[in-house]
């Protein structure tokens, strides 16, 4: 069971990882529109496109995973509740 305090740090993170990926996507949709305007572009911009492009692929598969690396072992504890149920071992 967390703590109060650990379950607050938990969200902040969780929260940091959401506004990371969101200014990514907000200077992904910047740049498009300084190009669609003319506007050369930089190769600073370029690079935060292609950073941006690349979270955007990988962060629907990043935060779950990090969330069940960090819920491990409560998901090994269910399942092994759930085999010992089945099989009917641990019972008095």
């Amino acid at each position: 069971m967390r703590t109060h305090s650990h379950q607050t740090a938990h969200d902040t993170v969780k929260l940091r990882r959401y506004v990371f990926v969101a200014k990514y996507l907000l200077n992904v949709i910047m740049i498009i529109w300084q190009k669609k305007r003319g506007k050369k572009m930089n190769r600073k911009k370029i690079k935060m496109f292609f950073v941006g492009l690349l979270h955007l692929i990988i962060s629907p598969v990043y935060v779950p995973a990090m969330v069940l690396w960090e819920e491990r072992d409560n998901i090994k504890d269910y399942y092994s509740q759930c085999f010992k149920a089945i099989t009917f071992q641990g019972r008095d």
